[in-house]
């Protein structure tokens, strides 16, 4: 048996778009940015606020979809004002 790499293969983690799942995957990373933030910033507050945010949202747009991935946007962006 040969295994698929590809979409729908044994490394596929995309979730239901849309789903409850996705959200909270989301929602966990990135509080998981914002602890990230939160450390580097005790080592030089010169850093800019939203870098920690951005694997956050771009990992949440391709686990849950386009509307996971604003959702992350808005909340990282809210978390990190």
């Amino acid at each position: 048996m040969r295994r698929q790499f590809g979409p729908g293969g044994i490394f596929d983690t995309r979730t239901e778009r849309g789903s409850a799942t996705a959200y909270s995957i989301a929602l966990f990373l990135v509080l998981i940015a914002a602890l990230a933030r939160w450390g580097l910033g005790l080592l030089s507050p010169l850093l800019l606020p939203f870098t920690a945010f951005y694997p956050a949202v771009l990992f949440a747009s391709y686990i849950g979809g386009f509307r996971v991935g604003i959702f992350a946007a808005i909340l990282g962006a809210l978390i990190g004002w």
